[in-house]
């Protein structure tokens, strides 16, 4: 069922997909050593920040997404999430969607998918990204960081980021007349290295809990100069691409073009701006 949605970022059906379906699977975008590296980590962080977990907490229906968090924000998991996030092939990827200045919003996170869990928060009801602030330009890249089944997989109705802002009550999706919300599939049985593009007005959500330990990462990224929602303002954004006008405008100091300060010849603190590449 996958395959119906998955390609190399340098076929044309990458950018047709997205239109089209408001989601494309990008074909080993990431390289899946570095993919198993952070889900094995993520795993035994969550055993063992599970297994230390005291019993009134876990009594709280939110548990797992507390202990994801804990995983989360632990300083090696965050700084290889960090450099998941610049990495120099996803990039690639996402510079055909927004050209050479690309931001990412700062804000990771990481979802697992426990069958002993019951929380909705962890096993989310169909929504669109834009309820939780998400602005309609943005892009999230959902990686599958462990093995995805049928049973926990991502949900999709294919196309419907272009029935627009859908209505929803406690992020329930309310029926609407003219709108079809059937057509649900679930996607899984991913390769390693594979990431999913999806529009912030793509509805989808969690097929539901698997047998198995399913972890799985979200990055959310813009054009740097694509206006942002106020909530995300909030949360910020950090440049992890620049175009040539704006190291140029870098370089200059100012969005005046002023020449003074590098005026006879180059200046001695211009910043360094390498090609990043974590891999």
């Amino acid at each position: 069922m996958n395959n119906n949605y998955l390609y190399s970022p340098s076929e044309n059906e990458f950018m047709n997909c997205f239109i089209q379906n408001g989601f494309v699977i990008g074909k080993s975008v990431l390289e899946p050593n570095k993919i198993k590296e952070l889900g094995n980590l993520c795993e035994r962080e969550y055993r063992k920040t599970k297994l230390n977990f005291s019993n009134e907490n876990v009594e709280n229906e939110n548990w797992s997404l507390m202990l994801s968090h804990i995983v989360r924000d632990g300083v090696t998991l965050r700084s290889l999430l960090l450099k998941l996030a610049s990495s120099k092939s996803l990039l690639d990827s996402l510079e055909k969607f927004f050209g050479p200045n690309i931001s990412k919003i700062n804000w990771e996170d990481i979802w697992i998918n426990d069958q002993e869990d019951r929380s909705n928060v962890t096993n989310k009801p169909l929504h669109q990204e834009y309820w939780t602030g998400a602005s309609v330009d943005d892009i999230a890249v959902w990686v599958p960081l462990t093995k995805v089944n049928i049973s926990n997989g991502l949900e999709v109705i294919p196309g419907s980021h272009l029935f627009g802002v859908v209505p929803n009550r406690n992020r329930k999706l309310i029926d609407v007349d003219g709108i079809d919300y059937s057509g649900k599939e679930t996607l899984y049985d991913f390769t390693m290295g594979d990431a999913v593009f999806f529009h912030s007005l793509l509805i989808h959500g969690t097929a539901g809990r698997g047998n198995d330990l399913r972890i799985a990462t979200t990055l959310h990224y813009k054009g740097t100069f694509a206006s942002t929602s106020a909530i995300k303002t909030s949360i910020g954004q950090v440049g992890v691409r620049e175009g040539p006008f704006l190291q140029i405008r870098r370089m200059l100091g100012n969005d005046q073009y002023t020449p003074f300060r590098t005026y006879g010849g180059p200046i001695s603190n211009a910043p360094a701006i390498p090609e990043i590449d974590y891999k």
